[in-house]
């Protein structure tokens, strides 16, 4: 899937809070302003206008709030000076990168933008270093669910479009800039709906990655995208399809005595939430073997109710007293049967690592760690007892992608 494509797919994925929904119709006023300002108010001789209110009326903008952007953008009301500006740069596994940004302080924004760059693995680049990649198109979009292709393929390439395609669920219709309308007015005479028409730089060639490359990469648009002088962020990659879905992770912290667990639900490219954490107790004076039967069979239910993705579990301290050790062992072996006989992928974190994953610091306190396992997950205390929150401080290791190693 081609990147242009599959970073709209993911946005539109991603949960749409009020914090979003207000930072977008920010941009989409930006947008409205610099397009009256450069072309006009009036939006059948400006088609740059045209386009921007029809996004904005598709975000359900109230009609006041785009009449508002228009006059400040003509001078018929104060506002805002906003310049328009483009970085172009390189993310992770050498993707082209146009950054779009309408700001009052050029200076400000550049700043920011090199940060989220060097941050995420990527670079800032000079004029010119990566536009020659792009060329500016009209694109729309059809839902391939409900329209058939040769009709809609048809409609368009009558109505005047360059290129049509399917990608996943969707038909994506290509036009030049300036019939981008056109092709929209010919399919909506079809009875054809379209969505998202807009005027992009579509890569000439793209860049494939895949695992943690794509992972990062897309972290880095998101982060970029967030910026509030940032419009919008293009790219040259192609990625597999994929359907983004939260990830359930069990974090265990092993012992016979006391088994702590978390269960950590974290939503793509997004927030973590905690499920359930607590800890599974042994009596002292039940045999071994019991003792060990009881974790098994706990961690059995645990597995059975979240049905979670993976487990993390925290590798074996090696304690000075050797039966300390080897007990220890014999319950994280019937912890880690229980995920194998469940199919789960199993990863191990030695303690070191999950400090730094949590906490950015392998020296991290039991204090810090718990302080950060607050934070991460929005919670007003840290779990309890300590034993549980070592438990989700495992799981959240693994969602924010330390290294792992798996077991096979």
């Amino acid at each position: 899937m081609a990147g242009h494509s599959k970073w709209k797919q993911i946005k539109h994925y991603k949960a749409a809070t009020d914090a979003k929904r207000g930072a977008h119709f920010t941009k989409l006023i930006r947008e409205i302003t610099v397009s009256a300002k450069a072309g006009g108010g009036d939006p059948a001789g400006n088609p740059r206008l045209r386009t921007a209110i029809d996004i904005a009326k598709a975000a359900s903008m109230p009609k006041e709030n785009i009449e508002r952007a228009v006059k400040k953008g003509t001078g018929e009301l104060e506002g805002v000076d906003y310049i328009e500006v483009m970085y172009e740069g390189y993310g992770p596994g050498g993707v082209a990168l146009l950054i779009h940004a309408v700001t009052d302080n050029p200076t400000r924004t550049v700043a920011e933008v090199r940060f989220k760059l060097s941050r995420g693995n990527g670079n800032l680049g000079a004029s010119n270093s990566v536009a020659w990649m792009f060329e500016r198109k009209g694109q729309l979009y059809v839902d391939a669910t409900k329209f058939a292709e040769d009709a809609t393929m048809e409609a368009a390439l009558d109505g005047g479009a360059t290129d049509f395609a399917q990608d996943g669920d969707q038909f994506v219709v290509s036009t030049e800039p300036t019939e981008l309308h056109t092709v929209k007015s010919a399919l909506e005479a079809k009875g054809i709906a379209v969505h998202d028409p807009e005027i992009s730089m579509i890569p000439k060639n793209t860049v494939h990655v895949e695992g943690r490359t794509a992972e990062s990469l897309l972290k880095l648009m998101e982060e970029l995208d967030s910026l509030d002088d940032v419009q919008k962020v293009e790219a040259n990659f192609d990625i597999d399809a994929f359907a983004p879905r939260p990830v359930i992770v069990l974090g265990i912290d092993p012992g016979t005595a006391a088994t702590g667990y978390g269960v950590v639900q974290g939503e793509p490219f997004g927030s973590l939430s905690l499920i359930e954490c607590g800890v599974i107790r042994t009596h002292a004076r039940e045999p071994l073997a019991s003792r060990l039967r009881e974790i098994y069979d706990d961690v059995v239910l645990l597995i059975e109710r979240h049905k979670p993705d993976a487990m993390s579990i925290e590798d074996v301290f090696y304690a000075k007293n050797v039966r300390t050790t080897v007990v220890l062992g014999h319950a994280r072996g019937v912890i880690l049967l229980a995920a194998q006989q469940a199919e789960l992928a199993i990863h191990e974190y030695p303690p070191a690592e999950i400090k730094k994953a949590v906490v950015g610091t392998g020296k991290a306190s039991k204090e810090q760690v718990q302080f950060m396992v607050t934070k991460l997950l929005r919670l007003k205390s840290a779990p309890q007892p300590n034993d549980a929150a070592d438990g989700t401080a495992a799981a959240l290791a693994h969602i924010m992608g330390g290294r792992l190693a798996g077991i096979r």
